[in-house]
């Protein structure tokens, strides 16, 4: 996965700062976009590691906290041999389709 095509699409931090609330929503449902557009580009599906800081991030967009949000996808970036531990797919990991599906529902939630 090229991760360095997913950073392009996350704001500097001092432009983050300097976004509204529905300028940083719309910023941190694009780099959620861009991750799981890149995992589709190389026919994977997320790993654990990956699928865990994506849903944790949208979460954080559906409750509002859209710093915390932006965290976590630049969390999920992280190469597998930084990580502390290999994170494998199991049968409760979400698929690209249900990541894509939670980004449709985050996407059409109002901006808090």
């Amino acid at each position: 996965m090229n991760r360095q095509a997913v950073y392009a699409n996350i704001p500097t931090s001092q432009s983050w700062h300097g976004l509204n609330k529905q300028a940083q929503k719309e910023a941190v449902e694009a780099a959620i976009d861009s991750f799981v557009s890149e995992l589709e580009q190389v026919g994977a599906e997320p790993d654990e590691w990956e699928a865990t800081d994506l849903g944790a991030a949208l979460n954080a967009v559906f409750a509002g906290w859209y710093t915390l949000a932006i965290t976590y996808v630049c969390r999920g970036l992280e190469p597998p041999e930084s990580r502390a531990q290999e994170w494998h797919r199991n049968e409760e990991t979400p698929d690209i389709r249900k990541l894509r599906d939670a980004l449709a529902y985050v996407r059409g939630a109002p901006t808090r």
